[in-house]
């Protein structure tokens, strides 16, 4: 008879449990002379630990369906597609399925499915099911995306995003589950390489918009006088130095955004000595919220004073469309009456003589870093003479998972959001 080591895991231990009542050292010839007297006890003893081995060998070397993304080309040339993580699992299959845990579901007993063209959601106790298109029919669809005059596919996977907010209002999910929900499908749905600002931060090419999601950094810079506005002769009259305050976004224990100031810095250094308004009122405690999208524009609020651009926050995705609705009609609206119809909304407006600035944290080879926004990874290795064997990892569900790629090109061109890590070996 042999003794099963503990490390094979918790069956093992109720193995040696039943075999041995007080420890294997107790084992005593008459005992095992009782045992070998029964064939049938022998028998079910080999069987057993047998099986337990099996077992044990199984569980180290499972590997979890659809644990890393996938870029997939047809072509030398082609832009490709990435798939996330349940999409590469589900990729042979038509159409796409994968189901969404939730905490929370809203009232029972009501119609609690949606779709379209190229979707179809249903609530279910614990989870949302979504049901996409086939990947050659993303394939496609994204083709049409790559031209900016067609509009057709963002349509279509703008009611995708919206269906959460749709069955929030029909009592089928909870607000956080709804959010919770509209966050994932973003990060979900096949995208292009190119596109990851669009999948992480919900931001399209030529609106100025952007969620703040962790990884982000915002740096505001000013431009500071000697003078006030109205009394300067020219853009430079009474120039003294810029401030610059950086704002790191990340998430509370309860999943909201939250922005952390995380440095001010004084050019030239002698103004710190003289300048004390370098972090605004407004910003200097910016409560948590589930949404935060901040917004670039150009707008004159009154004559001389340039609103450059706006920080929204919301307790709701609804609230948020709202918002930019109103602010869309007026651009410049007054941050008091943008808000006034929407409950602990947050609103800080950046005037005068400002600029933000988004960046982007990564990792390049174990170091952490901050990259402009819209950066990508040809970007990176432009600052080495060569390289080879890039690879990549991309944060899903609060995990980073493994970018497979075959062609290199195609992940060069990756843009870049909060949470990856780059490496690639150096070529002497």
């Amino acid at each position: 008879m042999m003794f099963l080591p503990e490390e094979s895991g918790s069956l093992a231990s109720l193995a040696n449990t039943l075999w041995y009542p007080s420890g294997p050292e107790h084992f005593s010839g008459g005992r095992c002379q009782r045992v070998v007297r029964s064939l049938g006890a022998v028998l079910f003893c080999v069987l057993l630990l047998l099986l337990l081995a099996s077992c044990h060998r199984q569980r180290a070397g499972l590997r979890l369906p659809g644990s890393e993304f996938r870029l997939v080309t047809t072509a030398p040339e082609d832009p490709g597609v990435l798939l996330p993580p349940p999409v590469v699992h589900e990729y042979a299959r038509t159409p796409i399925t994968f189901a969404i845990p939730i905490r929370k579901r809203g009232a029972a007993g009501t119609d609690c499915q949606l779709g379209g063209d190229v979707y179809r959601m249903r609530v279910e106790p614990k989870q949302v099911v979504l049901e996409l298109g086939s990947p050659a029919k993303w394939q496609d669809l994204l083709a049409q995306w790559d031209q900016l005059s067609n509009r057709v596919v963002e349509s279509k996977v703008s009611e995708i995003l919206a269906a959460p907010e749709l069955l929030e209002q029909r009592g089928c999910l909870a607000a956080e589950s709804a959010l919770r929900v509209r966050q994932l499908l973003r990060e979900t749905l096949p995208m292009r390489p190119q596109q990851g600002l669009f999948a992480v931060y919900g931001h399209r090419v030529g609106s100025g918009a952007f969620d703040l999601r962790p990884g982000l950094r915002l740096k505001v810079v000013r431009a500071r006088f000697s003078k006030p506005a109205e009394q300067r002769k020219s853009s430079i009259d009474g120039y003294i130095g810029l401030t610059t305050v950086s704002y790191d976004v990340a998430e509370d224990a309860a999943g909201w955004v939250t922005l952390q100031r995380s440095g001010v810095a004084f050019e030239p250094e002698s103004m710190r000595a003289t300048v004390r308004d370098a972090v605004p009122q407004d910003m200097l405690r910016l409560p948590s919220r589930p949404v935060y999208r901040f917004l670039m524009q150009t707008s004159y609020l009154r004559s001389g004073v340039k609103r450059f651009a706006i920080l929204l926050g919301t307790q709701r995705v609804s609230e948020m469309r709202a918002l930019e609705a109103k602010l869309a009609a007026d651009p410049a609206v007054p941050c008091a009456t943008l808000t006034s119809s929407a409950a602990k909304a947050v609103c800080v407006s950046f005037e005068g003589d400002v600029t933000v600035s988004p960046e982007v944290q990564v990792t390049v080879n174990g170091v952490s870093r901050y990259v402009p926004w819209g950066a990508t990874i040809a970007n990176l290795l432009r600052e080495v003479k060569a390289a080879s064997h890039v690879r990549m990892r991309r944060v899903w569900e609060g995990q980073l998972r493994r970018v497979d790629a075959e062609d290199q090109a195609a992940l060069a061109r990756t843009v870049l959001t909060g949470g990856d890590e780059i490496a690639w070996d150096s070529v002497p």
